[in-house]
């Protein structure tokens, strides 16, 4: 002790700490607990630094001559130890605390715990933080033993390491985790366990590496199922690793890696060498209404020959060994989780990888048809998303498949087999009219493909302007000479072209029905229900988002551009915001249609598409198909008899916004005079710089609103960065001044919106404006 009653610092003289050593060379042969309370004797006596003790060669993990399970605890907390130590040393952000003994191991493990000073911390904002780690509650509630807690420690201290390698991308540049030895963290004091951390590691590796620790960490203790790294990518080249997965004498060889959740909720898989098959493995929630990702696959598949363009599954199986749900503390009471394993048969590629504009197109209809197709057996996908719809599918033959095709109406045109390959089922659902299922109620998806209503979510209030409502003209082009003689094997439940055309024309009578004499009509709290045509408008974003960034082959994929990069969010959250009141102004104005052009965020080349995107954007924007009758098949009437001949039609309303999309996608696919855009070859693999994946965003739930009976204008909260000249005029004439001439849009100040008596003619369902404590219980459920 210091004169001044405090400990002095801690000696880090490594040479001075190797004549120490010397001097107790014996510490070497010791095992396991008795080298643990030795070398914390030799710490405490000579006031040195566990950690570098730690990291000496001396005393390295390979040279600790012991057998005993303590040597594998040691080994990963001292591996743990000295890669946070050099993580915060070149970064500054993770602070590492090795005051006094730092983490030491055995002995008294309960009273080092509780020293603040043995804690994992964070720099977040120029802030230092302390996390709660869950060893503090251990501690705290008394139940306490000395190998359990040892586990504890260590899960918790990987658990940071995973968090911060996983969520700092810097951090991951130059570090990746190689391989683990056989056995499961979670039982390291029986099998030999460590972490080994190397620099110039190929970056893009990184998550499969940190995927593989999770799964191993979380799931590999099953009885019936292992993974194991194969061969790890050397650190000269970029390859990924390989891994072997074994089940009852079966075994898959897999090497391009995927990690798409934290730890905690793995999602682990990659494909075969030769593309043949893909292997995937999820934790998933057990209980009495579960429905596992393979039945949907299955169920899919049943009958009428399967469901083309879907992926097939060859083998399955799920491992009934429980895990918690929580692996970083055990102790607490939560739901089990199951390891389930899905060998698909066929596989695909991205559709950055679509070699022209044709291909795209009959990708995007195809999807839609698998859309339908599963809506028709009662299934909703429930999350499509830019990684799960593939191009240019594969069976496990190598060759394209010859089984009844999504498009095969136009032969000469469209390719006969499916050009999609839609896969990821892991939020599907049953889809049934009238349904309280609370599945039905839950919002899944990803959130930058997500449809409107769903991202605005219990908050939303839904406005549409009665002069917006689209024509049955201007939505159903004349149909092509080429589709005429096959519309019926095209469009079944429809037959003729006039059917089709008389069941959309009963929707927007009905449409026009709800506003009544009014001009305005706002929807608030209506029951939400994940429903087919939600995943309809998550296939549009993936395809708009896939359009805004193509390259066409040849251009000049320009630097990035900060203004430009905000191209798309502007005619993103026009889309979205559509539904939150900004049309009233404008449609008054005399701009009835409140849609804006999507010529800005195309590359000039691919202008051509924007019209015909623009049409699907009116189908699915100006409608409120949330307010029309929900029943899978209903005979709607027309209000108006000279609407149509009939004096009502069959409408499915599972389905018609599929339908009516894939004629639209058919009419411009068939028309000669788009043949040159049709033609236009696209880079493969690459986005354009100024709409790359990382720049697109979506923020229109977070806009600010405000209308009131004496000013009915809009005003929005921006961030002024100088006089940049407007993005594209085409925006203009629907945005504000102020949101198309910022160069950034990126934050909006939260949504406020006023309810004025002149600006909102009409609402459905009143009853919506009482307390939130009173709301529906399928409102609470989908919260």
């Amino acid at each position: 002790m210091t004169a001044t009653g405090r400990r002095a610092e801690p000696n880090t003289d490594e040479e001075a700490v190797r004549s120490i050593l010397r001097s107790k060379s014996s510490i070497n042969t010791l095992p396991g607990e008795a080298f643990v309370k030795r070398a914390r004797s030799i710490a405490g006596q000579h006031n040195i630094s566990w950690d570098v003790i730690a990291s000496l060669p001396e005393l390295a993990p390979t040279n600790l001559k012991t057998s005993t399970g303590e040597a594998a605890t040691v080994e990963l907390l001292n591996a743990i130890s000295k890669t946070l130590q050099e993580l915060s040393g070149k970064w500054p952000l993770i602070h590492w605390c090795t005051t006094g003994r730092g983490l030491a191991p055995g002995g008294d493990f309960k009273k080092s715990l509780v020293r603040p000073n043995y804690r994992a911390s964070v720099v977040q904002n120029g802030t230092l933080t302390t996390p709660e780690t869950a060893w503090q509650k251990l501690v705290s509630t008394g139940e306490y033993e000395s190998e359990d807690s040892l586990q504890h420690g260590q899960q918790q201290m990987l658990h940071h390491l995973l968090e911060h390698l996983r969520y700092n991308p810097e951090l991951r540049e130059g570090f990746a985790i190689l391989r683990l030895k056989s056995g499961s963290l979670r039982f390291a004091s029986a099998n030999a366990c460590s972490i080994f951390v190397t620099r110039n590691q190929p970056a893009e590796s990184a998550d499969a590496l940190i995927a593989y620790v999770v799964l191993v960490y979380e799931a590999l203790h099953h009885r019936n199922t292992s993974v194991e790294l194969v061969e790890p990518p050397a650190p000269t080249t970029s390859t990924n690793p390989r891994y072997r997965l074994r089940h009852k004498g079966s075994h898959y060889e897999f090497d391009a890696t995927i990690a798409r959740h934290r730890p905690g909720r793995a999602t682990f898989g990659g494909l075969n060498s030769d593309r043949s098959y893909f292997c995937k493995l999820s934790l998933q929630d057990y209980d009495d209404s579960y429905l596992s990702e393979q039945f949907f696959y299955t169920a899919a598949h049943a009958k009428d020959g399967g469901l083309p363009g879907l992926a097939r599954v060859t083998a399955a199986w799920t491992d009934d060994t429980p895990v918690p749900d929580n692996p970083y503390d055990p102790t607490e009471s939560c739901t089990e989780r199951h390891l389930e394993v899905t060998i698909l048969s066929c596989v695909g590629k991205d559709i950055t990888f679509c070699k022209n504009v044709r291909q795209s197109l009959s990708v995007m209809h195809d999807t839609i048809d698998v859309s339908r197709r599963l809506a028709l057996k009662h299934m909703m996908h429930g999350d499509f998303s830019a990684g799960n719809v593939l191009c240019d599918p594969m069976y496990e033959d190598g060759k394209q498949p010859t089984s009844p095709t999504c498009a095969e109406a136009v032969t000469d045109t469209l390719s006969p087999s499916p050009q999609c390959l839609v896969v990821d089922l892991d939020h599907a659902k049953v889809v049934q009219s009238g349904s309280t299922d609370p599945a039905n109620f839950e919002v899944t998806g990803t959130p930058l493909y997500m449809s409107s209503e769903l991202r605005l979510g219990a908050d939303r209030r839904m406005f549409w302007s009665k002069r917006a409502i689209p024509t049955l003209q201007k939505l159903i082009p004349p149909i092509p000479p080429k589709l005429s003689g096959r519309f019926e094997q095209m469009f079944p439940e429809y037959k003729t072209f006039d059917a089709l055309q008389a069941a959309l024309q009963c929707v927007l009578d009905q449409t026009a029905e709800l506003f009544g004499e009014e001009d305005d009509l706002v929807i608030r709290d209506v029951p939400l229900i994940h429903a087919p045509r939600h995943d309809l408008e998550s296939i549009f974003w993936v395809f708009s988002i896939f359009f805004a960034g193509a390259l066409p082959k040849g251009a000049e994929n320009k630097p990035k551009d900060a203004r430009k990069g905000y191209m798309f969010a502007i005619y993103a959250d026009s889309l979205d915001i559509f539904m939150s009141g900004m049309q009233m102004k404008y449609g008054r104005e005399g701009r009835f249609d409140c849609i804006p052009s999507v010529e800005a965020v195309l590359h000039p080349q691919l202008e051509a598409l924007a019209p015909l995107l623009h049409k699907i954007a009116s189908l699915l924007f100006c409608i409120p198909w949330c307010a029309l009758p929900a029943e899978s098949t209903t005979t709607m009437p027309h209000p108006t008899a000279a609407a149509t001949t009939a004096a009502s039609s069959l409408v499915n309303m599972l389905t018609l916004a599929h339908d009516v999309v894939r004629y639209m996608l058919l009419a411009f696919l068939l028309d000669g005079r788009n043949s040159e855009i049709l033609g236009t070859e696209l880079t493969t693999g690459v986005t354009r710089n100024v709409l790359a994946p990382a720049r697109i965003f979506r923020s229109a739930s977070t806009v600010t609103c405000e209308t009131s009976d004496s000013d009915q204008s809009s005003s929005f909260q921006q961030v002024q960065t100088g006089e940049d000249p407007p993005l594209v005029a085409s925006t203009t004439d629907f945005l504000p001044t102020e949101l198309a001439t910022g160069a950034a849009q990126e934050l909006h100040a939260p949504a406020t919106m006023s309810r004025g008596t002149t600006a909102v003619k009409r609402t459905i369902d009143e009853s919506n404006e009482a307390p939130p404590s009173k709301r529906a219980k399928g409102e609470e459920a989908r919260v």
